[in-house]
């Protein structure tokens, strides 16, 4: 959004130096606003759907966890994350949904995962894991 104000500002101040008419400058105003302001709310709309996305995929882990009675161990979830991008038209960004390790601890803590007995990876990421679950179609699956 500031980024957005910042561009604004700018070729506002661009179009007085440059002594363009006033009709010039606000229709040159409303378009680029109305681009700028459209694109932040579509990248804000991509966020918040990867956050369910991500709590979702991580909820159903915790649910399969439970259901196998895993209480200690390295688990690492696996889930096709470039056909994800692909077919679900609600992402515009690869950036927020979960492929970092480091983002583990954080999804694994709000869904209920003991974080000092289960460390959960992305399968991607991570090497040497005791159990593999697949993430496919809104479901978790144990693979090994």
């Amino acid at each position: 959004m500031f980024y957005t104000f910042f561009i604004i500002s700018g070729i506002i101040y661009l179009c007085f130096k440059l002594k363009l008419g006033n009709k010039t400058i606000s229709t040159l105003f409303a378009g680029i606003t109305f681009l700028l302001i459209t694109t932040n709310i579509s990248v804000k709309n991509a966020w918040i759907y990867a956050s369910q996305f991500n709590h979702e995929m991580f909820y159903q882990l915790s649910i399969a966890l439970k259901a196998d009675h895993i209480e200690n161990g390295v688990v690492c979830l696996k889930y096709d994350m470039f056909n994800e991008l692909k077919t679900n038209p609600h992402f515009i960004l690869r950036e927020p949904i979960f492929y970092n390790n480091w983002e583990c601890r954080m999804l694994s803590e709000m869904n209920g995962i003991d974080l000092k007995k289960i460390r959960v990876y992305n399968a991607d990421r991570q090497t040497k894991c005791e159990m593999v679950f697949l993430y496919k179609n809104g479901k978790v699956i144990r693979e090994r």
